[in-house]
């Protein structure tokens, strides 16, 4: 019976949000946009897609792109404190009991206060001043 719930699939891809594969395989694949794109990876090994701020963007910017070429978007997102783990998470809560306890707040996990505020960055600056993450959309 469980072989039965078994793929027969001999040579399985795998599929990641890699963005050092990116670069190699010259193409990110969402299926929804690119699905041609996934032709000749099977030599790759690999298929890589993006994140799911972009994929998800792209998906809804690819029928506006083929009626009218899109040139350029201006692209914000917000990132939820548990995208840095348990430590994040751990930090919003003290912050903000702190705060309605009239605590000094100490910034621990984040550069700066975290409960009740937006930080204009989410992840590591590179040499060209954008993050990984603005580098991966």
């Amino acid at each position: 019976m469980a072989a039965a719930l078994v793929p027969a699939v001999i040579n399985p891809l795998p599929v990641d949000r890699i963005l050092e594969f990116a670069g190699h395989l010259k193409a990110v694949i969402v299926p929804e946009v690119n699905p041609q794109a996934v032709h000749g990876y099977a030599k790759k090994n690999i298929i890589a897609n993006p994140n799911c701020s972009t994929a998800q963007m792209v998906v809804a910017l690819k029928p506006l792109h083929d009626v009218a070429t899109i040139k350029r978007i201006v692209v914000s997102t917000y990132q939820s404190v548990s995208g840095a783990g348990r430590s994040g998470v751990d930090e919003l809560e003290r912050q903000s009991v702190g705060l309605f306890n009239l605590k000094e707040i100490r910034p621990e996990r984040f550069p700066r206060q975290i409960a009740f505020n937006v930080l204009p960055h989410v992840d590591v600056f590179l040499d060209d001043g954008y993050t990984v993450t603005q580098a991966s959309i």
